[in-house]
């Protein structure tokens, strides 16, 4: 009698546990676009401590090239005032200019290639299922699992929620084409909750 209600129990905490896991489980549908990846390469160039250094380097090579015309100007003893002029002035809009100019052709370089190669297995309909202990992401051509633990780092702007499992590699949920907006701000709260517990 106590095995069989003691049975009865296990199977009735099994089923609960279930639902509530199937409860909370959450699906997206969205189509992801070359804009979405985008928005990646543009997130990463933010944040990434190697391209900081090559738009720094690139930002002060133009003033020191300029500077040595001057000094060379100036140690031959040819001043042309206006060439100076010119130049330090080139040196100002070079520094203030330059590091916008920087990150927006990296940005058409990287959408260039991008346009260039066979990108079918990710750009089109994608599926996400969120549960409680894992994400599971489909794309066209392949699907993986990622539990919530593996989440290295979570970044959201106005358009994009950001899942970084390692530095190169993420899931990227657009806000506007993933779900309706009663259902949004369910969806990305039980996101953010998860995140902050991992990550």
């Amino acid at each position: 009698m106590v095995l069989l209600a003691y049975l009865e129990y296990y199977v009735e905490e099994v089923i609960r546990l279930y639902l509530k896991a199937k409860a909370h489980k959450m699906k997206i549908n969205f189509d992801f676009s070359t804009e979405d990846w985008l928005a990646l390469q543009d997130h990463y160039l933010s944040y990434s401590k190697t391209f900081k250094l090559y738009k720094a380097m690139a930002m002060v090579t133009g003033p020191i090239v300029f500077l040595l015309v001057i000094l060379y100007q100036l140690i031959k003893g040819e001043s042309d005032y206006l060439l100076i002029i010119f130049l330090g002035i080139a040196s100002i809009g070079w520094v203030v200019f330059y590091p916008r100019r920087f990150k927006s052709t990296t940005i058409k370089r990287s959408r260039k290639m991008f346009e260039e190669g066979n990108n079918s297995g990710l750009i089109g309909p994608h599926e996400i299922v969120l549960s409680e202990n894992e994400i599971s992401y489909k794309e066209p051509g392949s699907e993986s699992t990622t539990r919530w633990e593996y989440i290295v780092r979570y970044s959201e702007d106005e358009n994009h929620i950001i899942l970084f499992m390692t530095s190169l590699s993420a899931i990227v949920i657009p806000k506007d084409k993933a779900i309706t907006d009663t259902e949004k701000e369910r969806v990305f709260e039980f996101i953010r909750n998860k995140v902050n517990k991992t990550a």
